[in-house]
């Protein structure tokens, strides 16, 4: 019996860790930190997917506490990426307070009407440059 817990507690810990994030960071500036989960990113075709982390930071992190009445400690968004062209659509968004707990911002399926322009030298052209780039390695 103890052999039996053993071996399903290793296979559990090998399951947690298959899925692990493995975050690299991507931009650094006065206003964000922005990380991607590589471990996330997924070639769906003519888009990829991928989780990012966003932490605010100096102007920006007064603004998000402005906004949510709370200390943001960081953002968590899925998004999807066109490959061929500068388009992006989030798929969710999670922010993550001081206190420990969070909000679902936004929570929705991926749809064919749901693609946007993204803005030329914005952040989201960053995230979407690096992770074609590195989909295509």
């Amino acid at each position: 019996m103890r052999k039996m817990i053993l071996v399903f507690l290793l296979m559990l810990c090998v399951a947690t860790t298959a899925s692990a994030a493995n975050f690299v960071e991507i931009i650094r500036d006065d206003s964000f930190l922005v990380y991607l989960d590589l471990h996330s990113l997924q070639d769906k075709g003519d888009y990829l997917t991928c989780w990012t982390k966003w932490i605010p930071r100096g102007k920006e992190a007064q603004q998000y506490k402005n906004y949510y009445k709370k200390t943001v400690v960081h953002q968590m968004i899925i998004s999807a990426y066109k490959k061929n062209t500068r388009q992006k659509q989030d798929i969710a968004i999670y922010t993550y307070f001081k206190e420990g707990n969070y909000s679902e911002d936004l929570v929705r399926n991926l749809t064919s009407e749901g693609w946007q322009d993204i803005i030329p030298q914005s952040y989201g052209e960053s995230v979407w440059k690096v992770s074609n780039s590195l989909i295509k390695q």
